[in-house]
């Protein structure tokens, strides 16, 4: 379900109301055109002088793409920059609707109207899709497991954000999240007959929006390859570990993940 945000006072400077984020639930933000302040000086993106614009500060996940739907009369601009004086054009509204890949950091939109400054009433609305972390598949780790195989792809797969800091992890990325219910050690590896690219596995603790890196691998040697990865990490009694598969150079391909579990009792 969506949140919905009124538009309050207008603050003194373009950075504009903060919307937080991520919006995998949807945000919407609703306004009025004539509440926005007037811009002296022309901008890029086609807004000319002495347009009336309100301002926006929205803080996405980087490298999913965001959607925003438009409903009244009204045409939105993305900037991206620290301030709006130095912003550069990154997208613009079309027939109600405006699609972006976001990159590292904050965005600022300029929502106007399209008639020659009129009071117009809109609504916004701003989603992004589940990420990858969000929608990882799942196995529970309850007592003891040895030499279990799962066959993965990381082909078509969303790109890592660089938000999640494991040294050499981008690219393609498949998820997988590994959630205990007793106490052990987990050992994870790629070295398999199915294994057909250079595979590159890493392992994050914490809330999919606010990661660490917990384990990290490039190449393995087995007996299968010289590219296989290998990590392994203790995982407590209800945490969830998420390990991700990516390739050297952001290579892409299958890969048969082996894991076993110890649990310390």
């Amino acid at each position: 379900m969506s949140t919905v945000i009124p538009t309050p006072e207008p603050p003194a400077s373009c950075d504009g109301v903060s919307i937080p984020g991520p919006y995998f639930n949807g945000m919407t933000i609703q306004g009025n055109t004539g509440n926005g302040r007037v811009l002296a000086n022309p901008l890029v993106c086609g807004i000319e002088r002495d347009t009336v614009v309100e301002w926006y500060t929205i803080h996405p996940a980087e490298d999913i793409d965001v959607n925003i739907n438009i409903e009244g009369n009204a045409e939105v601009v993305v900037f991206s920059a620290t301030s709006c004086s130095s912003g550069s054009c990154y997208a613009s509204s079309y027939l109600g609707e405006l699609t972006f890949t976001p990159s590292y950091g904050d965005f600022h939109l300029a929502v106007f109207s399209t008639s020659d400054n009129q009071a117009e009433d809109f609504t916004l609305t701003i989603s992004q899709e589940v990420s990858a972390c969000e929608s990882a598949a799942a196995i529970t780790l309850s007592s003891r497991a040895v030499g279990e195989s799962v066959l993965i792809s990381n082909i078509g797969q969303q790109s890592i954000s660089v938000a999640y800091p494991c040294s050499g992890s981008y690219g393609a990325a498949y998820w997988l999240s590994f959630t205990a219910t007793t106490s052990g050690t987990l050992y994870v590896d790629t070295c398999s007959s199915f294994t057909d690219f250079d595979t590159i596995l890493s392992a994050y603790t914490g809330d999919c929006s606010s990661v660490s890196c917990l384990s990290y691998d490039d190449d393995s040697t087995c007996s299968y390859t010289s590219r296989a990865s290998s990590i392994d990490f203790d995982i407590s009694s209800g945490e969830t570990v998420n390990v991700v598969l990516t390739g050297y150079y952001s290579a892409t391909g299958t890969a048969g993940l082996n894991y076993s579990f110890y649990p310390d009792n």
